[in-house]
């Protein structure tokens, strides 16, 4: 399945991306942790998760459910080897797999309970049918949940910040272009059904700069995260100076707010 992800073209190439990462997590954890148990998931399951990246969800799992047993996917092999040293730390021997969702029709893995796809489904050309081949890998009664964003509805800046809009809007674009979907998150549901899912549900994780702090927001909204676009074209020298400085208007308003939402949406293989 092609992806339009590409680590090592964000900014500050992989180490970058690994704070990125991190700081995404920390965002949203704590509810998305929530719903996870009251779709199923327990302590002592069976949990694979797909696209672990360096590592940043997984190791907060592998502490909320200490005696539960993890599988983690990566198809890029140099954050597996970051995520590999990270997990070291929480587990003797992570077991760890380097493949895409298409490539697991070759891998050994026995029937899981839970699988988790953490902002990976906005980057695939065919999400239908990575979340029937997600679902040969679960037992029956095992859940699929998928954690993921939408550009048209992912929260609101106040004040707001309208040299962004447009270049957002763009980039956006940009990862349609290369086989993603940043308008997935509203899709989620569609998804699991034709996949074959039931009992399927819908969540929202939401989180301000009151129920977490502004620096915790700095790492995903900051301007620098647009240089890839702006060497690639996709955004124009002016656009992305317009972009800073509407930035630093809004980082140094007192009053600013800004809302985030993440969609979890959550469905039972049949029995």
């Amino acid at each position: 399945m092609v992806g339009s992800y590409k680590p090592e073209q964000m900014r500050d190439g992989l180490a970058g991306e690994a704070k990125r990462l991190i700081a995404q997590v920390q965002l949203t954890f704590e509810q998305e942790l929530a719903i996870l148990k009251a779709d199923g998931v327990q302590d002592g399951d069976l949990i694979m998760e797909v696209g672990i990246g360096t590592g940043a969800f997984l190791s907060r799992l592998i502490d909320a459910f200490p005696n539960a047993t993890f599988i983690g996917i990566e198809p890029n092999i140099e954050m597996l080897d970051i995520a590999r040293n990270v997990l070291s730390q929480y587990l003797n021997e992570p077991r760890l797999i380097h493949s895409d969702i298409q490539g697991l029709h070759n891998a050994a893995i026995e029937p899981v309970d839970h699988i988790i796809a953490r902002m990976v489904f906005q980057h695939l050309d065919d999400s239908v049918g990575a979340a029937k081949t997600l679902m040969t890998f679960l037992k029956p009664g095992g859940t699929l949940t998928i954690i993921d964003v939408d550009g048209a509805l992912w929260g609101m800046v106040e004040p707001s910040i309208t040299e962004l809009v447009g270049i957002h809007f763009k980039a956006w674009a940009s990862q349609g272009a290369h086989g993603g979907d940043r308008f997935i998150g509203h899709k989620l549901t569609r998804i699991l059904r034709d996949a074959g899912f039931e009992h399927i549900t819908l969540q929202v994780a939401a989180v301000d700069n009151v129920t977490s702090t502004m620096d915790n927001f700095v790492p995903l909204i900051h301007p620098e995260n647009l240089l890839p676009q702006l060497e690639e074209g996709v955004v124009t020298l002016p656009e992305y100076k317009r972009a800073v400085k509407g930035y630093y208007d809004f980082i140094n308003n007192p009053d600013t707010t800004i809302l985030t939402l993440n969609f979890i949406a959550c469905g039972l293989k049949p029995l």
